[in-house]
């Protein structure tokens, strides 16, 4: 014979009782503590942090500043490199058609070439005049140049020797 044990409806053991509010407030506790942790405590540590690194960048030794500097201007070299790269079959055209341009006598340096705006400018040296004049008719009846300017021309004490600036303004095609 089996004995069954019922409680009343209604009643609660205040063992029950107890459990349950001690659940209740830990559950509070952990909550609360979590919400003090993730809104307070972590806040202040970015902020210190963020401190910490502003200190840290302000206190850079004069080598790292050098380094981050020839850092700096070796991206912008590869940069430079990099456009030049891209556009080298335009540039190609280019050197090819000025070697059958350029005045034996005239040695240019200081090239500076523009691919977007179809413009060369350079400075000249040679022995007299008389190659410049010569490179002025060279240059008007060559169809890829729409214009050019020979500015600058000037003779100095160092045997005779003729320096000019030359600027040129190339036709699209050429760069095609």
């Amino acid at each position: 014979m089996a004995i069954e044990i019922k409680e009343k409806e209604g009643e609660t053991s205040v063992g029950g009782a107890i459990l349950l509010i001690a659940s209740f407030l830990i559950l509070l506790i952990v909550i609360g503590g979590f919400a003090y942790l993730q809104f307070s405590a972590l806040s202040k540590n970015e902020k210190r942090i963020s401190e910490l690194n502003n200190t840290l960048i302000a206190q850079r030794s004069e080598e790292t500043k050098q380094v981050e500097t020839q850092a700096q201007a070796i991206e912008n070299f590869v940069n430079d490199f990099k456009i030049l790269f891209t556009n080298r079959s335009k540039l190609l055209a280019f050197f090819d058609a000025f070697e059958t341009w350029a005045h034996p006598r005239i040695s240019y340096a200081n090239l500076s070439l523009n691919a977007e705006t179809y413009t060369a400018t350079m400075t000249g040296t040679t022995t007299d005049f008389k190659p410049v004049i010569q490179q002025m008719s060279i240059l008007k009846r060559q169809p890829l140049i729409t214009n050019f300017e020979v500015s600058d021309a000037k003779a100095s004490g160092e045997e005779g020797a003729v320096t000019f600036n030359l600027s040129l303004t190339l036709s699209p095609e050429l760069f095609k």
